[in-house]
């Protein structure tokens, strides 16, 4: 049975991830298990929904009960190689990873400073080689190449979201700009993500044609956090602040609020599955540059959801935020309707969760990859097994 497993409680894209699929695959009779925190956003979301599933809570990891719980014919689904893993040694299940963090398998990482290139490297090779390993597009694929000099015939599999049947925002009655423009902004309060904001705020200051009012709306996890962390930039607009929206809510939020959507991953796919022309921003642990682009979601290539912005090649391809801002001009009405069509196209086209579920499917049964294929080729792994801190 599909096992998934993550370990991060706060909640991200990988989460709502995991609720997608497991509630597509709960409408097809596919029932699925969950190794996770009992108390969270993720199970009371499946919960509410009436999803049926298999849990096993994951602060109880150590106990006797996993051995009951995953069976030698089960496959594991990590998101990164968890050092909870090394519990399922003697189970010995399929694993398939997905690689929804670009750097998450590089030797450069601190949580992997014991191992050697060349192990990782003959590590990749070998889930590869046993169809264990998927990314989410090809700024995973890009880095593992360029990080271990290889060239790998990488299997791509899409972030999902829902697809609604009809474009929401162009069928949304109330589309009038001529006073204001009510812009959103949908991710969790950390300086990588909130350094994009920054460089957004910065540049609707700076716009240079006569501007209609403005109002950034920013729907975070930690509205007071992200506000320390946005300390330093001075808004000549208005700026608001939500918390605790998702699913159901959220879309409806953003369907009756949004008529410009920012964000990266999946908080972008939650713009533009509506229609709502959306913006996909790269990340950043720094400022971003002045002369920064802006791109649309469907103007990105092989599924792209963002990339590290120091690493990423297109930071003077796109558009200036004065260009996209006129697209809410009266004039530049078809144009804006030609804007979310191709969001909305796009998102449908490369992220419905009805078509990434069937792939997503015979991914889990192409995988040959063991658990032990990763525990004894990887030296974090074999280090905590020969000096048992884990039994």
């Amino acid at each position: 049975m599909i096992t998934f497993f993550f370990t991060f409680k706060d909640v991200g894209g990988v989460q709502v991830l995991i609720f997608n699929l497991m509630r597509e695959l709960f409408r097809n009779n596919i029932r699925t298990k969950l190794i996770y925190h009992k108390d969270s956003w993720l199970t009371t979301e499946l919960d509410k929904y009436n999803i049926g599933y298999e849990f096993f809570n994951i602060e109880d990891i150590n106990k006797k009960g996993i051995k009951e719980f995953i069976h030698h014919d089960d496959i594991i689904v990590p998101f990164m190689l968890f050092k909870e893993l090394i519990f399922f040694r003697k189970i010995n299940p399929f694993l398939l990873f997905w690689s929804v963090y670009p750097y998450a398998l590089g030797s450069y990482n601190n949580d992997y400073k014991f191992h050697s290139k060349l192990v990782r490297k003959r590590l990749i090779k070998k889930m590869v080689r046993k169809s264990g390993l998927v990314f989410m597009d090809d700024v995973g694929v890009n880095f593992i190449e360029n990080q271990f000099g290889l060239k790998i015939n990488a299997s791509l599999l899409s972030i999902p979201i829902s697809i609604y049947n009809e474009n929401k925002f162009l069928n949304r009655q109330n589309i009038n700009y001529n006073n204001k423009i009510n812009i959103t902004y949908l991710g969790r309060a950390v300086d990588w993500k909130v350094y994009p904001v920054i460089k957004v705020i910065n540049d609707i200051n700076n716009c240079k044609y006569e501007r209609k009012e403005i109002v950034l709306h920013i729907i975070t996890n930690d509205v007071e956090y992200f506000k320390k962390l946005l300390k330093n930039a001075y808004p000549n607009f208005e700026i608001k602040f939500y918390s605790g929206l998702s699913g159901d809510e959220l879309s409806n939020f953003l369907i009756t609020k949004s008529d410009l959507h920012i964000a990266m991953g999946t908080s972008c796919l939650e713009g533009s599955s509506l229609g709502i022309p959306s913006i996909l921003t790269d990340f950043s642990f720094s400022e971003f540059p002045n002369d920064y682009l802006y791109r649309w979601i469907f103007e990105n290539e092989k599924n792209c959801l963002g990339e590290f912005l120091e690493n990423s090649k297109k930071v003077n391809s796109g558009h200036s935020f004065s260009k996209i801002l006129s697209y809410y001009e009266k004039s530049e009405r078809n144009g804006l309707s030609v804007i979310s069509d191709k969001c909305f196209k796009y998102t449908n086209q490369n992220h419905s969760i009805e078509s990434v579920a069937k792939s997503f499917m015979n991914s889990c049964m192409n995988s040959n990859l063991k658990i032990t294929d990763v525990l004894y080729n990887d030296l974090y792994y074999v280090k905590q097994i020969l000096t048992n801190t884990y039994k």
